[in-house]
């Protein structure tokens, strides 16, 4: 999710590019090569041609899909909001190989959605509905991924299953404001309108869908008079529906500067990464000072300890980038959706700002 970046004082001019390590990432990506989602060393080797022309397609490709990453962790921020929720399930878009399936499911912990499945279900309340459906096994059940030993598997519902799952997707959307209508037409667009070799492995993972789709229309009509359609227990009101594309009047440059929360983060990060700039920088003099003397053997032994040292201070930056982030990722995105469902109106930057400093500082 993209506002809160920590600005640092440009360290990839100086340090050499690596690819940022992240917690979660690398096991999810180690879940999904274990389904069988990730190409395992199978793939056909390509010409430079091809090469050339996948590298194009992809960087094409590239602001589309962290356009779609950053709405579906928004939705999925939206209806997993509020009171004894501290954590919050991430979703990916899995873009791999068979990315163009309409497919999701999760593995417990993470939520998965398939590229072919965002093309297909371009509405916001439509994804709502398949990530609260994934968000509801993965908290009221188990997941579609199941590990056995080593080896990564899918594993069906039962109908049972489905219909718990879906009537608490449905609470869900209702209580965050999204259309439950909506949610009962995706599972009717699902079972319509696609061709079945695209949705095999989906409705092998999510099967009785006829018997789901009857019973999704109850649970609707019992969140249309207000009442959990498991528990036939009142419900509160639903909040205001907020989607990414409606908090684009985000200012990070403005709320940096105003908040003493954000800037608390952003002068921590300058003031780590400038010690380590400054590291660099004197390797970097040391090794020229041994290379004006002509010892061949003592430079590449200084050319190696630079490297060395380099790398180190750039695993801590990146590292450092990752523990800030982890810090007032959550925080920032759910002081947004906020300011957003109390109305934009007046100056949001400066409520965003002030509300940050609130609900964060120590002082407060």
């Amino acid at each position: 999710m993209p506002y809160l970046r920590p600005s640092v004082p440009e360290p990839r001019r100086i340090l050499p590019s690596r690819t940022v390590r992240r917690p979660g990432l690398i096991t999810i990506g180690l879940v999904l090569l274990c389904a069988g989602l990730l190409s395992g060393g199978c793939v056909t080797e390509l010409t430079p041609e091809e090469r050339q022309a996948r590298e194009e397609l992809l960087e094409k490709l590239r602001p589309w899909r962290q356009e779609q990453r950053n709405r579906l962790n928004f939705l999925s921020l939206s209806l997993q909001d509020g009171p004894g929720r501290p954590a919050i399930l991430p979703v990916i878009l899995y873009a791999g190989q068979s990315g163009d399936r309409i497919d999701a499911g999760c593995t417990g912990d993470v939520i998965a959605l398939f590229e072919g499945l965002v093309r297909f279900l371009s509405q916001d309340d439509e994804l709502a509905f398949v990530i609260a459906h994934e968000m509801a096994h993965c908290l009221h059940g188990r997941g579609s991924w199941v590990r056995s030993g080593v080896r990564q598997s899918y594993s069906s519902y039962s109908l049972s299953e489905e219909t718990q799952a879906d009537a608490h997707a449905l609470t869900y959307m209702y209580q965050a404001g999204f259309d439950v209508d909506i949610g009962v037409e995706t599972l009717v667009r699902l079972t319509t309108e696609v061709p079945k070799s695209l949705t095999g492995s989906y409705f092998s993972l999510h099967p009785h869908v006829l018997e789901r789709i009857a019973r999704a229309k109850v649970h609707a009509a019992a969140l249309h008079g207000g009442l959990h359609p498991l528990t036939n227990q009142p419900l509160p009101p639903p909040v205001q529906k907020v989607t990414f594309a409606m908090t684009s009047w985000v200012d990070l440059n403005r709320v940096t500067k105003e908040s003493r929360w954000v800037q608390r983060f952003d002068d921590e990060m300058r003031a780590f990464v400038g010690v380590r700039l400054n590291e660099v920088q004197a390797s970097k003099l040391h090794l020229r000072f041994v290379e004006e003397q002509g010892d061949r053997s003592a430079a590449e032994r200084a050319r190696k300890e630079s490297d060395a040292l380099v790398n180190k201070l750039r695993h801590e930056i990146e590292d450092k980038q990752i523990e800030v982030l982890s810090q007032t990722s959550l925080p920032f995105h759910r002081t947004i959706l906020q300011v957003t469902r109390e109305g934009i109106q007046g100056d949001p930057n400066a409520r965003l700002a002030q509300l940050l400093d609130h609900k964060y500082l120590p002082s407060h």
